[in-house]
């Protein structure tokens, strides 16, 4: 597990001890806890919404060490699973990536603190 894993993580208990609707790991058949856009608009599997949680740590620690860049990777990775798979793209999982990415390289550049990630993450939560 990386720095910025352990940083997420921490971060994240703290943001979601409030009001905001817990994003779980691995979910079946319920919403993430995530906002609408944010949700799977392709199942994993049938009524399962399953990947959200680890999809956006992975995108938020690439972004935090890879920069900009992880956000194309965001949109290249989930287009391809939908091409190699003959399916729909996955939006929500495009859009949850995107942002995940921004967060981490802001943290990543300096340009917010570990303290402001917390508040970023609420956002991207329903309430």
């Amino acid at each position: 597990m990386t720095y910025a894993n352990i940083a997420l993580y921490t971060i994240a208990i703290d943001a979601l001890k409030d009001d905001c609707k817990q994003p779980f790991l691995l979910t079946a058949g319920v919403p993430s806890g995530y906002l609408p856009q944010f949700q799977n608009t392709l199942d994993d599997q049938p009524g399962w919404n399953g990947d959200q949680g680890h999809h956006f740590a992975a995108f938020f620690d690439l972004g935090y060490f890879s920069g900009r860049t992880a956000r194309l990777v965001a949109v290249i990775y989930e287009r391809g699973q939908a091409a190699a798979r003959e399916t729909a793209v996955n939006q929500g999982d495009i859009d949850l990536g995107i942002q995940a990415a921004q967060i981490g390289l802001e943290l990543g550049s300096g340009t917010i603190g570990v303290g402001d990630v917390a508040g970023r993450i609420q956002n991207l939560c329903r309430r």
